[in-house]
């Protein structure tokens, strides 16, 4: 039987400069099966990602990344400004 992939959640940070929408410094949440997807879909170069990112645990941040995308946290208040990619 074959084994079913599990998706995995990164957290790193953001500085501004990926996604036009949303400027500034913050915390980047990626969801995706792979590092390589996570990399792909969230627009971090290998070195990035492997210095700024790792797989978060946080409680909060699992139950928005539900399904592979990027979300940007707010960080004054905690919360999400919702999925961005």
């Amino acid at each position: 039987m074959k084994k079913e992939k599990q998706l995995k959640v990164f957290g790193g940070r953001y500085m501004g400069r990926r996604f036009n929408e949303v400027p500034g410094s913050k915390r980047m949440i990626i969801a995706a099966y792979t590092k390589k997807q996570a990399m792909e879909i969230g627009n971090v170069s290998q070195s990035e990602f492997k210095n700024f990112f790792c797989e978060t645990g946080n409680p909060n941040e699992l139950s928005v990344a539900t399904e592979v995308g990027v979300w940007i946290k707010r960080s004054f208040d905690d919360k999400m400004l919702g999925k961005i990619k």
